[in-house]
């Protein structure tokens, strides 16, 4: 087993290079494609961690004795942290900062804005009052 700092170092390493693309990304893609890309990101990831702790667990199950397959989580994660050669974890946890970030933008942009004009204002569009508004206050009188 590698040493921990240097598992801890290559993680860091893959964490750093993801960064500046993905605040740039954060910063200038507009919410529906930051969203979009987020769902895609963290699909990657979690597809990619599966595969790799499926692979490791049909090789482990074949050579391990029963007594040892309890520890079938730790195997799991002893896996994903030697896995240092792509970074699935780390695109897991940038697709779910975009994804999260896309969705509040997109909740943001979405939310209806309160109208403080009373009920009669709103009926006139472009400095004309609609045709049914007319029709309304002709029968109300």
């Amino acid at each position: 087993m590698p040493p921990v700092q240097a598992l801890a170092a290559l993680h860091g390493a893959w964490l750093v290079l993801l960064l500046p693309p993905t605040v740039w990304m954060m910063r200038r893609w507009p919410a529906r494609r930051l969203w979009l890309t987020g769902i895609a990101l963290t699909t990657i990831g979690v597809v990619g961690l599966a595969a790799l702790a499926g692979r490791d667990l049909l090789i482990w199950f074949s050579w391990t004795p029963p007594a040892y397959q309890r520890y079938v989580v730790q195997r799991i994660l002893f896996a994903i942290a030697t896995a240092t050669d792509l970074p699935l974890v780390q695109l897991t946890v940038v697709g779910m900062v975009c994804w999260v970030v896309g969705k509040q933008r997109r909740a943001m942009r979405t939310v209806p804005s309160v109208n403080l004009l009373d009920h009669r204002s709103r009926r006139v569009q472009d400095g004309r009052q609609s045709a049914g508004a007319e029709v309304r206050e002709q029968i109300a009188e």
